[in-house]
């Protein structure tokens, strides 16, 4: 993950720092997979209508 996607959270205990670093790296993953469940459904109608 891009730690500076973190913003300012230097105030914050380590536990909580781990943790909304690991929450950040779900979203992502989760928005990736997204994009690509799309594009794939995307492809296979297009190919399926030819």
């Amino acid at each position: 993950m891009d730690k500076s996607m973190l913003g300012d959270l230097d105030n914050l205990p380590e536990v909580d720092k781990v943790r909304m670093s690991t929450m950040i790296d779900q979203l992502q993953i989760r928005d990736r997979l997204g994009f690509i469940i799309n594009f794939v459904h995307g492809l296979h109608s297009n190919l399926s209508s030819l």
